[in-house]
């Protein structure tokens, strides 16, 4: 996947549906982009998605979060019939929502781009919904308050996984 040119789509169609002419973009409205991730069906079989939040940050400051989401069984819980074998189910789950950016002009590199990076080789396509590559989002008050404490942690050296994806997805222990 070019990241650049994806990155460069995701940038532009932001500016053109949340921002005004002046560059400036309401706290509450966003999109969230959706990508489907390579599994390593080797050990697994289900889904695993790369969720990117991109929302007004106040003024002309954008934010970006990302995180990942799971729906996963391991290879030895597949029965011979397409079902599950006894004692097995899928696991479902999700990240925290990990800070990125919150910049009036960085946002685009520092976090569109640096969440793309992390994923670049696992991306194997956009989620589409209903014609639509994104979803419009409504973010409430509790919401933003949750976003802009991580913000603040972020920034205060405080959070634990700051840009740290790749360390907080689930992974099924390794078979002996």
């Amino acid at each position: 996947m070019d990241k650049h040119i994806v990155a460069s789509i995701i940038c532009a169609e932001f500016r053109k549906a949340f921002e005004d002419t002046r560059g400036f973009s309401e706290r509450s409205k966003g999109m969230k982009v959706t990508f489907n991730l390579r599994l390593d069906y080797t050990r697994e079989e289900g889904y695993r998605k790369l969720e990117m939040l991109i929302f007004g940050g106040g003024s002309n400051y954008i934010s970006v979060f990302g995180r990942l989401a799971w729906t996963v069984v391991p290879v030895e819980g597949l029965a011979t019939d397409d079902g599950l074998k006894p004692g097995y189910d899928y696991t479902d789950g999700s990240t925290p929502w990990v800070h990125f950016s919150c910049h009036d002009s960085c946002w685009t590199s520092d976090g569109v781009e640096s969440v793309l990076s992390l994923f670049n080789e696992r991306v194997i396509s956009m989620e589409t919904r209903y014609d639509r590559w994104y979803e419009a989002v409504d973010l409430s008050d509790e919401e933003l308050e949750a976003f802009q404490e991580i913000t603040r942690e972020t920034r205060a050296g405080r959070a634990t996984h700051s840009r740290n994806l790749t360390n907080l997805e689930f992974q099924f222990a390794k078979s002996a």
